[in-house]
């Protein structure tokens, strides 16, 4: 799958490899087919070979990882240069693999990630998370589709309920926001969980949601992902990187590639954008390497 690229070693063990080879986790395609994110991808590559690569001299060229076992694996053998990752797993292998935080997205005007909810249906004057035992629900969470079982998890552990699969009926993951918005406001479903801005969207194109569903309950705010460098990537291919992924949003080409991957622009990356994903595998006292809760999918 992945390209053997040749690169240069430097005394400092700095490389410069002769493509480019850019990483992208799948969790990171949310409503994307694989097809569609992988023209996408080329194209942002060829915008990148525009702005920035005439200078370095490089090809740029993407690949699509599955699993994280896979991306350790290149990272491990410098087989990838950078990588677009969630928060959470970056936080569960950035012990293992010699990773740099570099750039991050904004999203709706936010640069700080966003919320997610639980919705249940007005009528049924739910109060307590207590009252949804058995029910059935469905999860859309995008790229923070991770941090949403594990926060959620941690909300029904500390009222001494089980495991979401052990605690509600049926859950159900689906791949687009209104399939789990709709089967709750159609009755086919007891509540669902999805991020804050996705529900605000679906309320803004039809109104009629908003007065039939309500939030249940609201988390904190959870970074989206990031893109990170491997570590010994030559200094003078991430400033150039950077400075092209920065001015993305200022070219037609590249609004309509943020625009596929629901994103607005791309921000640096600051540590602090971590904090409450950090902090919420802190509450649990939990190893990062912990598997998370099982998950069907539509």
């Amino acid at each position: 799958m992945l390209c053997q690229a040749g690169y240069g070693q430097a005394e400092n063990n700095e490389f410069t490899p002769e493509i480019l080879r850019i990483g992208y986790s799948t969790k990171f395609l949310n409503d994307v087919s694989v097809a569609d994110a992988q023209v996408a991808l080329e194209l942002w590559t060829r915008e990148l070979s525009k702005s920035a690569m005439p200078m370095l001299k490089m090809q740029p060229k993407p690949f699509i990882y599955d699993d994280l076992q896979s991306i350790v694996k290149a990272l491990r053998n410098k087989e990838i240069d950078l990588i677009a990752i969630t928060a959470m797993d970056y936080l569960k292998i950035k012990d293992k693999v010699p990773l740099e935080p570099a750039l991050s997205a904004s999203r709706q005007g936010s640069v700080d990630g966003d919320e997610l909810v639980l919705v249940v249906r007005r009528e049924q004057q739910i109060t307590d998370i207590g009252q949804l035992k058995g029910k059935r629900l469905t999860v859309h969470a995008g790229y923070m589709l991770d941090t949403a079982s594990f926060w959620l998890s941690t909300v029904l552990e500390s009222k001494d309920f089980a495991e979401k699969e052990g605690f509600f009926g049926s859950v159900r993951e689906v791949k687009k926001v209104s399939q789990a918005v709709l089967p709750v406001f159609f009755k086919q479903a007891d509540a669902c969980l999805v991020s804050k801005t996705s529900f605000q969207m679906m309320v803004e194109l039809n109104p009629q949601i908003g007065q039939e569903l309500t939030v249940l309950l609201t988390s904190d705010k959870f970074m989206y992902g990031m893109l990170c460098f491997h570590r010994h990537l030559s200094a003078d291919v991430k400033t150039q990187v950077i400075k092209s992924a920065l001015n993305m949003h200022t070219t037609t080409m590249g609004k309509q590639i943020l625009t596929l991957f629901q994103i607005d622009r791309v921000t640096p990356f600051k540590m602090s954008l971590l904090d409450t994903t950090i902090a919420l595998l802190d509450k649990q006292n939990c190893p990062k390497e912990r598997l998370l809760v099982k998950r069907q999918r539509k």
